[in-house]
């Protein structure tokens, strides 16, 4: 907080779930969002360009797709890296929520 109470500036912020499966009872982080370009992922930053990206996602064994076009995603094993371009971009880093035991909610 600021000294004058108004909202921090968020540089990365966590999204907690029940990982790997909705019936177990911890709580686990499954999408970290970054917005901040100091912070760096495998050398990659809310700036990176579109084939940095590509590059360094590639290299480590991750599908590169472009979802449109401020959208780009790397995915492998339940896992996605995207970069979101635009007016307020972010890397976002998510895990996969299965739901093992069928539970309908």
């Amino acid at each position: 907080m600021s000294t004058q109470g108004g909202k921090p500036n968020v540089r990365v912020s966590y999204l907690l779930t029940a990982w790997p499966d909705y019936a177990d009872d911890g709580q686990y982080v499954t999408t970290i969002e970054i917005t901040d370009p100091a912070v760096f992922v495998y050398g990659l930053t809310v700036e990176s360009e579109p084939t940095e990206f590509e590059r360094v996602m590639m290299s480590m064994g991750y599908k590169v797709e472009l979802a449109d076009n401020s959208i780009q995603r790397a995915v492998r094993d339940g896992f996605t890296f995207s970069i979101c371009r635009g007016d307020t971009p972010k890397l976002v880093i998510s895990a996969e929520v299965s739901n093992r035991e069928e539970i309908c909610f």
